[in-house]
C-alpha cells in the first residue's frame, strides 16, 4: 500500500498555520475542487497531491519545493520499505517453475545462480541442455546475479 503520511502532515500543518486559516473546503475550492473531500482524503493520508495541483498547492500554502519533494520522497521511501517488508509487490512469476533456474531471495527480486564460461562459450545452467545459451561477455567464474 502506498505511504502518504510526510505529505498529508505537510499539507496539515502548513493549511492549519497559514495566515487565512484556510478549512479544508477553503483550500480544496482554491484548488478547483467542488468541496472539501479531496484536502481531507490528502490530509488522512489516503491520496497525495496531484503533479498537475503541486504549484498552486505551493503557492497558495507557500510550500517551497524543496518541502515538498523532500516529504514525497520520504513517503516514496516509506513505500518501498513496507514493500520490501511485507514482500507485496515484488511477486515472481518465475519462481513458480522448479525447473527455471531463477529463484526469488528473502527480497522477492530474482537471482539466478548461472556458471557462465567463456572459454567454451556457453552458460551452464543446472546441467540442462535445453538452458546452453553462448555468451561471451563473461569470464570463467561463478556468478551469482541478483535482478
Amino acid at each position: 500500500m502506498r505511504k502518504f503520511n510526510h505529505i498529508a502532515a505537510l499539507i496539515k500543518s502548513k493549511r492549519l498555520s497559514h495566515p487565512q486559516g484556510l478549512s479544508q473546503s477553503d483550500l480544496s475550492h482554491l484548488l478547483g475542487y467542488k468541496n472539501g473531500q479531496f484536502i481531507s482524503n490528502v490530509e488522512r493520508a489516503l491520496c497525495n497531491i496531484p503533479f498537475k495541483m503541486m504549484n498552486k498547492v505551493c503557492d497558495i500554502l507557500h510550500i517551497t519545493p524543496d518541502e515538498i519533494s523532500t516529504a514525497m520522497l520520504h513517503d516514496y521511501r516509506d513505500t518501498i520499505n513496507s514493500y520490501f517488508e511485507t514482500n507485496q509487490g515484488f511477486a515472481n512469476p518465475m519462481n513458480s517453475n522448479p525447473s527455471n533456474p531463477m529463484t526469488t531471495n528473502h527480497t522477492g527480486f530474482a537471482t539466478n545462480n548461472t556458471n557462465y564460461n567463456f572459454m567454451n562459450n556457453t552458460n551452464n545452467t543446472n546441467n540442462n541442455p535445453v538452458n546452453n545459451v553462448h555468451t561471451n561477455t563473461f569470464s570463467n567464474e561463478n556468478t551469482n546475479n541478483t535482478f
